[in-house]
């Protein structure tokens, strides 16, 4: 995570401020054992913060096979506790985690079964503190469901209050 002085002026820059709130390898090697992240090497990549910040939805090969993780995004200094909310059993591709606007849903993509697919599911927290949350799956539906690659799935920041055409095409007038 970087300050707006390291995202411009890179991580060195005077003023430039950042946290790891992850640790990927390739080499197998362990994470510094001065972190809270998994003691158990495996890569983390797409991250995606939740709409009030204070969750992280990402994959991570810890369990030796991609899952999707959720964690508090506590920073200065970080804390925190990273939990697995899918249990996929086999190997799977999964990817791109991203939340509603309004942080009630998941969605994800997936690949199990030989093409991508993109899943929604509602989000139950049994337990949040200010190290941990605990979060369940529910309602876990394929959204696509189709023999071709469905990939990359983000929402729409306005989540189904998309202006009409002709308010897009610049007339200000409804169709």
């Amino acid at each position: 995570m970087l300050n707006a002085v390291a995202a411009d002026a890179g991580e060195q820059a005077a003023g430039a401020s950042v946290v790891r709130i992850s640790y990927s390898n390739t080499d197998g090697t362990f994470p510094p054992p001065d972190n809270d992240f998994s003691d158990i090497p495996g890569s983390e990549y797409n991250a995606s913060a939740s709409p009030d910040s204070m969750l992280l939805a990402f994959v991570s090969e810890r369990q030796g096979i991609p899952q999707l993780y959720v964690r508090r995004l506590n920073v200065s200094p970080l804390r925190g506790y990273a939990s697995p909310v899918t249990g996929y059993d086999r190997p799977c591709n999964v990817e791109s985690p991203t939340w509603s606007p309004d942080g009630r849903y998941l969605f994800w993509v997936a690949n199990c079964e030989g093409n991508f697919e993109i899943y929604r599911a509602t989000l139950e927290f049994y337990h949040i503190d200010d190290l941990f949350a605990g979060v369940n799956l529910n309602n876990v539906r394929n959204l696509s469901n189709n023999a071709a690659n469905d990939r990359f799935a983000r929402i729409s920041p306005t989540a189904g209050r998309l202006p009409s055409p002709a308010t897009v095409m610049g007339t200000g007038k409804s169709m």
